[in-house]
């Protein structure tokens, strides 16, 4: 599936083309879109400029950027025609910066650029929405009042979600990221995903969307809550342990002397015959196998603990963004069976106010599962997989091209 229309609303206002002979005519009521079409004598950076100049520009709330470029050139000089007019501009509360539709670029051919300053230079800014992730960056953003941040994406590069995790925005209420697939362009992980999935980046977060993916289903999984043990019943003679992640009160390699000196088996890796995961910082793929398997799992501090030991810093195995957000959005992705029983299983998606997971290839079965959480469910349109006479099943995010 592909985008093909333009906005014809952004930020509660009904989006008009702005016109260079005719002005702002109405700076409150609509919200202007600035794009160079296949007729225009116009570039983007040009009509920034004339938009600017106008009288009524400082009392423009929302500005919407359409196609920069019909040609494969990045939106570097919008951005910097953007920047040019920040301070007549001020006012600005929202930017939708990538109005296109595929009529005038794919959204896996559009290129970008470096966007953070276009989020860092309106400090009024509280909503942000890009499109495209050809050569996007948001790097060193720092901004205090942004609620919302959306990047739309066919292929979001693990760079772009690294620049999210380190970006500093402590009033961030809905975050949206369409992950997209690695056919254009996405090279990440759930690794990559575990700032967003353990919630202790963002206080205010209302609102998490990982759309549009292919990893739908490891992210449902991702969500599951591994199983507590007590470390106050832990025996520890004749046990297989396993440990992963970072420790900060002791080396990992003097950890598993101390347990095998308690007469404990070290694993490497967790399997059926594990009987504890002991799960420090960014504990990785070890822990999800562990909540496959339902090995129980025991934090640092709980180690400390058997051990007999004085804690210093502990590091915990992470918490969980179902304990925060109040809507999930997982839609648009290849999410199946196996990712709603994740969902369906996990205790804490109760705690959502909705799950969204519309555009999906679900059996009837799992839909009316998922459709039975008393929470709001959005299980709309139901996709199949295509097959072409082998074994496999190919599925599809909704917008990739």
């Amino acid at each position: 599936m592909t985008i093909g229309e333009n906005l014809s609303e952004f930020y509660g206002k009904p989006v008009e083309d702005f016109e260079m002979e005719t002005g702002i005519q109405n700076p409150t009521g609509i919200v202007y879109r600035l794009r160079k079409d296949w007729d225009s004598q116009h570039e983007v950076p040009e009509m920034i400029e004339k938009f600017a100049a106008d009288p009524n520009a400082s009392k423009v709330k929302a500005l919407v950027i359409g196609a920069w470029d019909l040609e494969g050139d990045d939106s570097s000089s919008t951005v910097e025609a953007l920047l040019a007019a920040k301070d007549t501009l001020k006012g600005l509360e929202a930017i939708m910066f990538g109005d296109v539709t595929y009529e005038e670029s794919e959204i896996s051919w559009l290129e970008q650029t470096d966007l953070g300053p276009v989020i860092n230079a309106f400090p009024n800014l509280v909503h942000f929405q890009c499109r495209g992730g050809n050569s996007l960056e948001l790097n060193n953003v720092k901004h205090h009042g942004l609620k919302t941040l959306i990047v739309e994406t066919g292929g979001l590069s693990r760079s772009v979600i690294s620049d999210v995790v380190k970006a500093d925005l402590p009033a961030l209420e809905h975050l949206e990221l369409w992950l997209g697939t690695d056919d254009y362009g996405f090279d990440g992980s759930i690794h990559d995903l575990r700032p967003f999935l353990e919630g202790a980046k963002w206080p205010n977060l209302k609102t998490l969307g990982l759309r549009n993916s292919v990893i739908a289903d490891k992210i449902a999984f991702a969500l599951s809550v591994a199983e507590k043990a007590d470390a106050s019943s832990v025996q520890v003679e004749g046990k297989t342990f396993v440990l992963t992640g970072t420790l900060h009160n002791l080396k990992r390699s003097d950890a598993e002397k101390q347990l095998a000196s308690m007469g404990a088996k070290i694993g490497s890796g967790v399997s059926k015959t594990t009987d504890y995961l002991v799960a420090g910082e960014k504990a990785g793929s070890k822990m999800e196998k562990a909540k496959s398997l339902g090995v129980p799992v025991l934090s640092e501090a709980d180690l400390m603990k058997i051990l007999g030991a004085e804690v210093d810093t502990v590091s915990e195995a992470g918490g969980s963004i179902l304990d925060k957000i109040k809507v999930l959005d997982l839609s648009m992705g290849t999410l199946t069976d196996e990712g709603a029983k994740a969902l369906f299983e996990n205790p804490k998606i109760k705690n959502l106010d909705k799950l969204d997971v519309h555009f999906h290839y679900l059996s009837d079965e799992w839909v009316e599962k998922l459709r039975g959480l008393p929470i709001d469910v959005d299980v709309a349109d139901q996709q199949e997989g295509d097959s072409y006479g082998d074994d496999e099943v190919y599925r599809y995010v909704a917008v990739s091209e």
